[in-house]
Protein backbone atom coordinates (compact mmCIF):
# COMPACT_ATOMS: atom_id res chain seq x y z
CA UNK A 1 0.00 0.00 0.00
CA UNK A 2 1.34 3.42 -0.98
CA UNK A 3 0.29 6.57 0.85
CA UNK A 4 -1.63 9.16 -1.12
CA UNK A 5 -0.47 12.73 -1.63
CA UNK A 6 -0.14 15.20 1.19
CA UNK A 7 -3.30 16.86 2.36
CA UNK A 8 -2.10 19.89 4.32
CA UNK A 9 -3.29 23.11 2.73
CA UNK A 10 -1.13 26.21 3.10
CA UNK A 11 -2.25 29.40 1.44
CA UNK A 12 0.67 31.66 2.25
CA UNK A 13 2.91 30.52 -0.58
CA UNK A 14 6.61 29.83 -0.35
CA UNK A 15 9.06 32.68 -0.88
CA UNK A 16 6.59 34.52 -3.08
CA UNK A 17 5.49 31.52 -5.18
CA UNK A 18 1.97 31.51 -6.62
CA UNK A 19 0.30 29.03 -8.95
CA UNK A 20 -1.79 29.85 -12.00
CA UNK A 21 -4.11 27.57 -13.95
CA UNK A 22 -6.71 27.70 -16.68
CA UNK A 23 -10.11 26.04 -16.85
CA UNK A 24 -12.42 25.56 -19.82
CA UNK A 25 -14.99 22.80 -20.20
CA UNK A 26 -17.03 23.41 -23.36
CA UNK A 27 -18.77 20.02 -23.34
CA UNK A 28 -19.53 20.03 -19.61
CA UNK A 29 -17.50 16.98 -18.59
CA UNK A 30 -18.23 16.09 -14.97
CA UNK A 31 -14.83 14.51 -14.43
CA UNK A 32 -12.96 17.65 -15.45
CA UNK A 33 -14.89 19.69 -12.86
CA UNK A 34 -14.51 17.09 -10.11
CA UNK A 35 -10.78 16.70 -10.76
CA UNK A 36 -10.30 20.43 -10.44
CA UNK A 37 -11.94 20.45 -7.02
CA UNK A 38 -9.63 17.65 -5.81
CA UNK A 39 -6.62 19.49 -7.27
CA UNK A 40 -7.59 22.70 -5.49
CA UNK A 41 -8.29 20.98 -2.18
CA UNK A 42 -4.80 19.44 -2.11
CA UNK A 43 -2.87 22.43 -3.45
CA UNK A 44 -0.50 23.95 -0.90
CA UNK A 45 0.12 27.36 -2.52
CA UNK A 46 -2.13 30.30 -3.44
CA UNK A 47 -3.82 30.02 -6.81
CA UNK A 48 -5.03 32.27 -9.61
CA UNK A 49 -7.53 30.49 -11.87
CA UNK A 50 -9.06 31.85 -15.07
CA UNK A 51 -12.21 30.06 -16.26
CA UNK A 52 -13.68 30.48 -19.70
CA UNK A 53 -17.38 29.66 -19.46
CA UNK A 54 -19.69 28.64 -22.27
CA UNK A 55 -23.41 29.24 -22.83
CA UNK A 56 -23.68 31.09 -19.53
CA UNK A 57 -22.31 28.13 -17.56
CA UNK A 58 -19.40 28.32 -15.13
CA UNK A 59 -18.13 25.29 -13.21
CA UNK A 60 -15.86 26.94 -10.66
CA UNK A 61 -17.10 28.46 -7.41
CA UNK A 62 -15.67 31.43 -5.54
CA UNK A 63 -13.66 29.20 -3.21
CA UNK A 64 -12.03 27.27 -6.03
CA UNK A 65 -9.12 29.73 -6.24
CA UNK A 66 -7.65 32.53 -4.17
CA UNK A 67 -8.22 34.75 -7.20
CA UNK A 68 -10.87 33.51 -9.65
CA UNK A 69 -11.43 35.26 -12.98
CA UNK A 70 -14.45 34.34 -15.10
CA UNK A 71 -14.74 35.07 -18.82
CA UNK A 72 -17.63 34.25 -21.15
CA UNK A 73 -16.81 35.66 -24.57
CA UNK A 74 -14.27 33.24 -26.05
CA UNK A 75 -14.51 30.65 -28.81
CA UNK A 76 -14.56 26.88 -28.42
CA UNK A 77 -10.90 26.06 -28.90
CA UNK A 78 -7.95 25.07 -26.75
CA UNK A 79 -7.36 28.23 -24.71
CA UNK A 80 -4.95 27.00 -22.03
CA UNK A 81 -2.01 29.31 -22.71
CA UNK A 82 -4.24 32.28 -23.60
CA UNK A 83 -5.93 32.00 -20.19
CA UNK A 84 -2.57 31.55 -18.46
CA UNK A 85 -1.42 34.81 -20.01
CA UNK A 86 -4.51 36.48 -18.57
CA UNK A 87 -3.89 34.85 -15.18
CA UNK A 88 -0.42 36.42 -15.04
CA UNK A 89 -2.00 39.87 -14.98
CA UNK A 90 -3.82 39.03 -11.73
CA UNK A 91 -0.78 37.91 -9.75
CA UNK A 92 -0.14 40.12 -6.71
CA UNK A 93 2.96 42.32 -6.50
CA UNK A 94 4.59 40.09 -3.88
CA UNK A 95 4.64 37.12 -6.27
CA UNK A 96 8.22 36.44 -7.41
CA UNK A 97 7.92 32.87 -8.72
CA UNK A 98 5.11 31.42 -10.83
CA UNK A 99 4.05 27.79 -11.16
CA UNK A 100 1.64 26.94 -13.96
CA UNK A 101 -0.25 23.76 -13.23
CA UNK A 102 -2.81 21.59 -14.95
CA UNK A 103 -5.94 21.33 -12.82
CA UNK A 104 -5.91 17.54 -12.72
CA UNK A 105 -2.75 16.73 -10.77
CA UNK A 106 -1.82 16.17 -7.14
CA UNK A 107 1.64 16.55 -5.63
CA UNK A 108 2.83 13.67 -3.49
CA UNK A 109 4.55 16.03 -1.06
CA UNK A 110 3.48 19.43 0.23
CA UNK A 111 7.04 20.78 0.22
CA UNK A 112 7.33 20.86 -3.56
CA UNK A 113 7.00 24.65 -3.52
CA UNK A 114 10.01 25.11 -1.24
CA UNK A 115 12.06 22.83 -3.48
CA UNK A 116 10.83 24.72 -6.54
CA UNK A 117 11.99 28.05 -5.16
CA UNK A 118 15.39 26.55 -4.34
CA UNK A 119 15.67 25.14 -7.87
CA UNK A 120 14.80 28.53 -9.36
CA UNK A 121 17.88 29.95 -7.67
CA UNK A 122 19.88 27.74 -10.07
CA UNK A 123 17.63 27.57 -13.13
CA UNK A 124 15.28 29.89 -15.00
CA UNK A 125 12.70 27.17 -15.70
CA UNK A 126 11.99 24.00 -13.72
CA UNK A 127 9.78 20.99 -14.21
CA UNK A 128 8.08 20.51 -10.85
CA UNK A 129 8.35 16.71 -10.67
CA UNK A 130 10.49 13.87 -11.93
CA UNK A 131 7.76 11.23 -12.24
CA UNK A 132 4.04 11.27 -12.99
CA UNK A 133 1.79 8.33 -12.14
CA UNK A 134 -1.43 8.00 -14.16
CA UNK A 135 -4.13 6.95 -11.72
CA UNK A 136 -7.26 4.86 -12.37
CA UNK A 137 -10.83 6.18 -12.74
CA UNK A 138 -12.36 7.19 -9.44
CA UNK A 139 -9.09 7.64 -7.57
CA UNK A 140 -9.22 10.89 -5.59
CA UNK A 141 -6.06 10.97 -3.50
CA UNK A 142 -6.39 8.03 -1.11
CA UNK A 143 -3.75 5.39 -0.43
CA UNK A 144 -3.34 2.94 -3.28
CA UNK A 145 -1.63 -0.24 -4.36
CA UNK A 146 1.24 0.25 -6.83
CA UNK A 147 -0.53 -2.16 -9.18
CA UNK A 148 -3.38 0.37 -9.52
CA UNK A 149 -1.16 2.85 -11.37
CA UNK A 150 -1.95 2.65 -15.09
CA UNK A 151 1.54 3.72 -16.08
CA UNK A 152 4.26 6.19 -15.14
CA UNK A 153 6.40 8.63 -17.09
CA UNK A 154 9.49 10.63 -16.29
CA UNK A 155 9.40 14.38 -16.74
CA UNK A 156 11.31 15.86 -19.65
CA UNK A 157 13.00 18.34 -17.33
CA UNK A 158 14.31 15.53 -15.14
CA UNK A 159 15.51 13.54 -18.15
CA UNK A 160 17.49 16.46 -19.55
CA UNK A 161 18.83 17.44 -16.14
CA UNK A 162 19.95 13.82 -15.77
CA UNK A 163 22.02 13.95 -18.93
CA UNK A 164 19.63 12.93 -21.72
CA UNK A 165 20.28 14.64 -25.05
CA UNK A 166 17.64 17.37 -25.23
CA UNK A 167 16.86 17.01 -28.93
CA UNK A 168 16.51 13.23 -28.73
CA UNK A 169 14.52 13.37 -25.49
CA UNK A 170 11.90 15.66 -27.02
CA UNK A 171 10.81 13.13 -29.63
CA UNK A 172 11.27 9.74 -27.97
CA UNK A 173 7.98 7.80 -28.13
CA UNK A 174 6.58 4.80 -26.30
CA UNK A 175 6.89 1.94 -28.79
CA UNK A 176 3.86 1.58 -31.03
CA UNK A 177 2.18 4.78 -29.80
CA UNK A 178 2.17 8.54 -30.34
CA UNK A 179 2.78 9.08 -26.60
CA UNK A 180 6.12 10.64 -25.69
CA UNK A 181 8.33 8.73 -23.26
CA UNK A 182 9.07 11.92 -21.35
CA UNK A 183 6.23 14.14 -20.14
CA UNK A 184 6.44 17.74 -21.35
CA UNK A 185 3.65 19.30 -19.31
CA UNK A 186 1.55 19.20 -16.15
CA UNK A 187 3.61 21.46 -13.87
CA UNK A 188 6.37 23.99 -14.56
CA UNK A 189 7.67 27.04 -12.72
CA UNK A 190 9.74 30.06 -13.63
CA UNK A 191 10.86 33.31 -12.14
CA UNK A 192 8.17 35.89 -12.60
CA UNK A 193 10.42 38.21 -14.57
CA UNK A 194 10.80 35.55 -17.26
CA UNK A 195 7.05 35.35 -17.83
CA UNK A 196 6.59 39.11 -17.53
CA UNK A 197 9.17 39.50 -20.28
CA UNK A 198 7.87 36.88 -22.71
CA UNK A 199 4.59 35.29 -21.61
CA UNK A 200 3.24 32.02 -22.97
CA UNK A 201 2.93 31.05 -26.61
CA UNK A 202 -0.84 30.87 -26.96
CA UNK A 203 -1.73 29.99 -30.55
CA UNK A 204 -1.93 26.17 -30.18
CA UNK A 205 -5.71 25.93 -30.47
CA UNK A 206 -5.96 22.11 -30.49
CA UNK A 207 -3.35 21.70 -27.77
CA UNK A 208 0.39 21.21 -28.00
CA UNK A 209 1.40 24.28 -26.02
CA UNK A 210 3.46 22.21 -23.59
CA UNK A 211 5.48 20.77 -26.47
CA UNK A 212 5.94 24.21 -28.00
CA UNK A 213 7.24 25.59 -24.71
CA UNK A 214 9.55 22.63 -24.07
CA UNK A 215 10.99 22.76 -27.59
CA UNK A 216 11.74 26.46 -27.23
CA UNK A 217 13.31 25.97 -23.81
CA UNK A 218 15.57 23.18 -25.08
CA UNK A 219 16.57 24.91 -28.28
CA UNK A 220 14.83 22.68 -30.86
CA UNK A 221 12.11 24.94 -32.22
CA UNK A 222 11.88 22.84 -35.36
CA UNK A 223 10.49 19.94 -33.33
CA UNK A 224 7.26 21.79 -32.54
CA UNK A 225 7.00 23.20 -36.06
CA UNK A 226 7.25 19.71 -37.56
CA UNK A 227 5.15 17.95 -34.95
CA UNK A 228 2.26 20.39 -35.30
CA UNK A 229 2.60 20.97 -39.03
CA UNK A 230 2.56 24.72 -38.48
CA UNK A 231 1.52 26.96 -41.33
CA UNK A 232 4.03 29.60 -42.45
CA UNK A 233 2.30 32.32 -40.46
CA UNK A 234 2.10 30.28 -37.29
CA UNK A 235 5.69 29.12 -37.68
CA UNK A 236 6.87 32.72 -37.94
CA UNK A 237 4.99 33.85 -34.84
CA UNK A 238 6.12 30.79 -32.90
CA UNK A 239 9.77 31.23 -33.87
CA UNK A 240 9.66 34.89 -32.82
CA UNK A 241 8.23 33.93 -29.42
CA UNK A 242 10.60 30.99 -29.01
CA UNK A 243 13.63 33.16 -29.70
CA UNK A 244 12.63 35.62 -26.98
CA UNK A 245 11.73 32.82 -24.57
CA UNK A 246 15.05 31.08 -25.07
CA UNK A 247 16.94 34.32 -24.50
CA UNK A 248 15.03 34.86 -21.24
CA UNK A 249 16.13 31.47 -19.89
CA UNK A 250 19.63 32.56 -19.02
CA UNK A 251 20.07 29.80 -16.42
CA UNK A 252 18.64 26.87 -18.34
CA UNK A 253 16.17 24.15 -17.43
CA UNK A 254 16.06 22.01 -14.28
CA UNK A 255 13.68 19.75 -12.39
CA UNK A 256 12.40 19.19 -8.86
CA UNK A 257 12.63 15.71 -7.40
CA UNK A 258 9.23 14.33 -6.48
CA UNK A 259 6.18 12.59 -7.81
CA UNK A 260 2.83 13.87 -9.03
CA UNK A 261 -0.38 11.97 -9.68
CA UNK A 262 -2.54 12.55 -12.74
CA UNK A 263 -6.28 12.25 -12.15
CA UNK A 264 -8.14 10.20 -14.74
CA UNK A 265 -10.29 11.99 -17.32
CA UNK A 266 -10.47 9.59 -20.22
CA UNK A 267 -7.93 7.38 -21.93
CA UNK A 268 -4.87 8.77 -23.68
CA UNK A 269 -5.97 7.21 -26.96
CA UNK A 270 -8.93 9.62 -27.02
CA UNK A 271 -6.62 12.66 -26.86
CA UNK A 272 -5.61 12.15 -30.50
CA UNK A 273 -2.04 13.27 -29.81
CA UNK A 274 -0.87 11.84 -33.12
CA UNK A 275 -3.70 13.10 -35.34
CA UNK A 276 -5.20 16.32 -33.99
CA UNK A 277 -2.67 18.58 -35.73
CA UNK A 278 -2.77 16.52 -38.92
CA UNK A 279 -6.49 17.19 -39.14
CA UNK A 280 -5.92 20.94 -38.80
CA UNK A 281 -3.57 21.22 -41.76
CA UNK A 282 -6.29 21.16 -44.41
CA UNK A 283 -7.79 24.36 -43.04
CA UNK A 284 -4.70 26.53 -43.51
CA UNK A 285 -4.81 27.80 -39.93
CA UNK A 286 -3.16 31.22 -39.67
CA UNK A 287 -3.40 32.74 -36.17
CA UNK A 288 -3.06 36.32 -37.38
CA UNK A 289 -6.09 35.84 -39.64
CA UNK A 290 -8.21 33.26 -37.84
CA UNK A 291 -7.99 34.56 -34.27
CA UNK A 292 -8.79 37.82 -32.52
CA UNK A 293 -8.97 38.84 -28.90
CA UNK A 294 -12.41 39.18 -27.35
CA UNK A 295 -13.20 42.07 -25.05
CA UNK A 296 -12.05 40.01 -22.05
CA UNK A 297 -8.83 38.90 -23.72
CA UNK A 298 -9.82 35.33 -24.64
CA UNK A 299 -9.46 34.08 -28.19
CA UNK A 300 -12.49 34.24 -30.49
CA UNK A 301 -12.81 33.21 -34.10
CA UNK A 302 -12.10 35.97 -36.61
CA UNK A 303 -12.56 34.10 -39.89
CA UNK A 304 -15.33 32.44 -41.85
CA UNK A 305 -14.07 28.86 -41.73
CA UNK A 306 -16.99 26.93 -40.23
CA UNK A 307 -15.44 23.55 -41.03
CA UNK A 308 -12.32 24.44 -39.04
CA UNK A 309 -14.39 25.79 -36.16
CA UNK A 310 -16.46 22.58 -36.12
CA UNK A 311 -13.32 20.43 -36.26
CA UNK A 312 -11.81 22.17 -33.25
CA UNK A 313 -15.07 22.00 -31.30
CA UNK A 314 -15.49 18.30 -32.08
CA UNK A 315 -12.06 17.57 -30.61
CA UNK A 316 -13.36 18.22 -27.09
CA UNK A 317 -16.30 15.83 -27.41
CA UNK A 318 -14.03 13.18 -28.95
CA UNK A 319 -11.82 13.16 -25.85
CA UNK A 320 -14.60 11.33 -23.94
CA UNK A 321 -13.36 12.53 -20.56
CA UNK A 322 -16.32 11.07 -18.67
CA UNK A 323 -15.89 7.60 -20.22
Amino acid sequence: MTAGPGGAVRRGGSEGLWAITSYFNPVGDRRRRDNFRIFRERLSVPLVAVELGFDGRFDLRDGDADILVRLDDGGVMFQKERLLNLARAHLPPECRHVAWLDGDILFESDDWSERAVAALERHSLVHLFDQVDYMPPGWAGASFEPSEVHHSRRSLGAAVAGGENAVLALDRRIAGTHVAIYCKGFAWAARREVLDRVGFYDECIVGGGDSALAAAALGDVGYAVRRQGMSPGQENSYRDWARAFGEALDHGVGAVAGRIFHLWHGGLDSRMYGTRHVGMRRFGYEPAVDLALSESGAWRWNSSKPEMHDYVASYFAARKEDA
